[in-house]
């Protein structure tokens, strides 16, 4: 993903797709693009139209085709990767004091993004945590997917041999562009919800 990995600009040859979500990198919803080998003869999903090379029918959405040029324009000059990485560390050694014996920041050896902390509290499961630190104003993801109204333990935690705390799985995710007075404000609000546990 653009801004999530350092190298996130290299492709791999080898690789035949390489798909982007505008979104993610600050463009209008809903408009993206891909980088397909040559080698791979693709098919249309949709019939019914030339653009594009004939892979879809419909009027292509120019607006959010230049939202997507604005926005990674902006992007490409405002990113410091080294600014981010060391911002980031900050933030997890914080959270890793602040928590103690109450969580722990998992994945910190393993190749990640950038933005990204995934974490679990001991106590709590991950839907009443996020309610706690929603009104801290700290918006979480759990991590796991829902079916027929039934919320799943996360899968990762279950592939690395936490599945009786998989329902305690909580990601962090902030901006690209995380400055160290963003990671104070954090911290103060992830204070205030430790002091609740």
């Amino acid at each position: 993903t653009v801004g999530k990995i350092n190298n996130y600009a290299q492709l791999i040859p080898e690789l035949d797709f390489y798909s982007y979500s505008g979104h993610k990198f600050g463009s209008l919803k809903g408009i993206g693009f891909s980088f397909i080998s040559k080698k791979i003869d693709l098919p249309p999903l949709i019939w019914g139209g030339g653009q594009q090379g004939g892979l879809r029918p419909g009027t292509e959405n120019i607006l959010g085709i230049q939202s997507m040029q604005w926005a990674l324009q902006d992007f490409l000059v405002d990113w410091d990767p080294a600014e981010l990485s060391k911002n980031h560390d900050l933030l997890e050694k914080s959270l890793i004091e602040m928590m103690q014996n109450k969580g722990e920041v998992l994945f910190l050896e393993a190749p990640r993004n950038l933005n990204t902390t995934y974490f679990y509290l001991k106590t709590m499961a991950s839907d009443m945590a996020l309610a706690i630190f929603d009104l801290e104003g700290i918006e979480l993801s759990t991590g796991s997917a829902c079916a027929s109204g039934a919320a799943k333990k996360s899968a990762v935690m279950k592939k690395v041999g936490l599945e009786r705390l998989a329902r305690n799985g909580l990601r962090l995710s902030h901006s690209p562009f995380l400055k160290k007075e963003d990671v104070q404000e954090i911290i103060e609000r992830f204070k205030n919800v430790m002091d609740k546990i």
